[in-house]
């Protein structure tokens, strides 16, 4: 093999461990979440054929569909280019506070134990805030569950 050839295949077999690698991590997210690949595709808006490709591996995906595949699965997918080893991982996102507007006619007390017009358990730790703008009131409540 030429010098040239040499540099083609070694391109070639990075490529391809990074396709392996992309396709494994989000084979292990989707099966730890119990889907199926054609509910990963409706999740994050895809064709299910996409899906299949992928996790066949073998080629790597494009930066939108690894972004949009994170969203659909909850988090996000950090690439490491290590060489001919590259690894990638899935680190789902944390829980986020809960944030909603309600007009003045249905305003909610910040002190409220309330939630979209639920109460909430007993005792379940939790806390809120307030701030009125424009005749609107917005309230974040976070539960910690």
């Amino acid at each position: 093999m030429t010098t040239g050839e040499v540099e083609e295949f070694d391109q070639a077999y990075a490529e391809a461990a990074l396709g392996d690698a992309m396709a494994q991590a989000v084979y292990d997210r989707r099966i730890a979440l119990g889907w199926t690949k054609a509910e990963l595709a409706r999740r994050a808006r895809m064709n299910e054929r996409v899906i299949r490709r992928l996790e066949d591996g073998g080629r790597p995906v494009t930066t939108p569909t690894l972004l949009r595949l994170g969203r659909a699965l909850g988090g996000h997918f950090t690439v490491a280019l290590l060489s001919d080893n590259p690894v990638v991982t899935f680190k789902p996102a944390a829980r986020r506070a809960t944030r909603s507007t309600t007009r003045s006619a249905c305003r909610v007390p910040a002190t409220s134990t309330t939630r979209g017009g639920q109460s909430l358990p007993a005792g379940l730790p939790h806390k809120s805030r307030s701030a009125t703008t424009a005749g609107n009131t917005v309230h974040w409540l976070r539960v910690d569950a």
